[in-house]
């Protein structure tokens, strides 16, 4: 049996040549292994042992047709049913199992098994995306995803091992790594001082970031930004840009489901690793949304098996599009719109995400606002002021939020001492502070 790097440069090899395969060879991929796992799932876990009648046939065989019948996971069921959710075993070849916790972004902090295999075939995704992008592993890297009490504290931070593929000679670049919670200036001095070439962390803190090393004017400069989790806005890439010379290359992932998309190098779209995950754009109903329609993104992971997650609702939304002119035949998001947790949610049932132009943060002498709606009609504008505020700055923002969410909304602003993260050490932009089902 080959060791666990040589099988992860098996997949990704595979993984090359998967993504010119025909639409109908693709989803004879994808049966395959959801047949594995679909079955594994009914016999060996008790969350499944009924769940999954409505695809199963009186002879075991399974009805595709019936998809859609399947029950979509909540996040909720995770926290609620996490051990009638866990397989006592995992197929043969699987690997070790471990657990992951998720901060709960989403609302419901929760945590997920998962096994070997998994782990293998999603780095093996995440080589076959950096190749895409020319990401070149013989430089150094820093890491801002991990959080702790005393991990890898600024101004010190931890100096890892080789951040690249186990299996490929280039990979000699070292990763250093800082605690997420770390500020905006902070992180920039850091990466300053250790001489790194690629960031991984969120878009929404890269940006943050780069907004400090701009109003601070100091001299860094990066490769790329790796971004982790959700889709990217045109204001973060281009002040990545600009402030740090760097493409912002955007990785919608999670920890309930790994690397779930990459975006295209000859475009805009997201490409999904259909080889490892199956994903669903639906409606409210559960039913799949037509190209160029917004729907709630559900995901099944295929190799799954020490905590099967089928058809779980990811909390995000997301635009299926069309087949990209690329070359690759793999699904295509053409839009990742972002977590459904944070969108603003309006007394008429609207849920939007609010854009104002970056062009009045500058009136309001600041870089860095966060955007948070407090009550059904009331909002806040919360920034760091850096230069004064200019005369009708405020109304300028309030006219414009208006004319995206209605005349009747409140606006307050509140001026802050630091970029405002989250207790996990994330920077939103956006954030809905209405408790669920207000």
């Amino acid at each position: 049996m080959l060791d666990p790097t040589s099988l992860e440069k098996n997949f990704y090899e595979m993984l090359l040549e998967s993504q010119h395969w025909p639409a109908q060879q693709l989803l004879e991929y994808q049966r395959s292994q959801l047949s594995q796992l679909l079955e594994h799932a009914r016999k060996n876990v008790p969350f499944y042992q009924s769940r999954l009648d409505p695809v199963f046939t009186r002879t075991g065989k399974i009805d595709w047709t019936r998809w859609e019948e399947i029950p979509i996971l909540t996040r909720q069921d995770l926290f609620d049913h996490r051990d009638s959710m866990l397989a006592p075993a995992v197929p043969l070849g699987h690997g070790e199992t471990r657990d992951h916790w998720s901060s709960g972004t989403t609302g419901v902090p929760v945590t997920v098994r998962h096994n070997g295999l998994a782990y293998l075939a999603s780095r093996a995704a995440l080589a076959r995306a950096n190749t895409w992008h020319n990401i070149d592993p013989s430089k150094a890297s820093c890491d801002c995803t991990k959080g702790g009490h005393d991990f890898a504290l600024w101004p010190d931070g931890k100096l890892g091992g080789t951040w690249g593929p186990a299996w490929d000679e280039r990979a000699t670049g070292r990763v250093w790594h800082i605690n997420r919670q770390t500020s905006p200036e902070q992180l920039v001095r850091f990466m300053l001082e250790k001489g790194v070439a690629y960031l991984g962390t969120r878009p929404a803190t890269a940006h943050a970031a780069a907004l400090e090393a701009l109003r601070l004017k100091l001299p860094l400069k990066l490769d790329a930004v790796l971004g982790h989790g959700t889709g990217i806005t045109e204001e973060e890439i281009e002040d990545c840009r600009r402030a740090l010379g760097a493409r912002l290359i955007g990785l919608y992932s999670s920890t309930e489901c790994h690397k779930v998309a990459h975006p295209c190098p000859a475009g805009p779209n997201y490409h999904v690793n259909a080889e490892i995950a199956l994903l669903e754009i639906v409606d409210g109903d559960g039913h799949a949304c037509a190209s160029g329609t917004p729907g709630r993104v559900v995901i099944t992971p295929l190799l799954g098996t020490a905590q099967p997650l089928i058809r779980y609702d990811q909390g995000d939304t997301a635009i299926a599009g069309e087949q990209c002119g690329c070359g690759r035949t793999l699904p295509v998001l053409a839009r990742i719109v972002g977590r459904t947790s944070h969108l603003f949610r309006l007394p008429d049932g609207r849920r939007l995400s609010l854009s104002v132009p970056p062009y009045l943060k500058k009136p309001l002498g600041t870089e860095t606002w966060q955007l948070a709606q407090v009550a059904p009609l009331s909002f806040e504008v919360r920034y760091v002021e850096y230069l004064p505020v200019q005369p009708d700055a405020e109304d300028n923002i309030v006219k414009n939020m208006r004319g995206q969410l209605g005349e009747a909304i409140k606006v307050r602003f509140v001026k802050l001492a630091d970029v405002p993260l989250t207790a996990s050490g994330k920077f939103m932009e956006n954030v809905c502070e209405l408790p669920e089902g207000s």
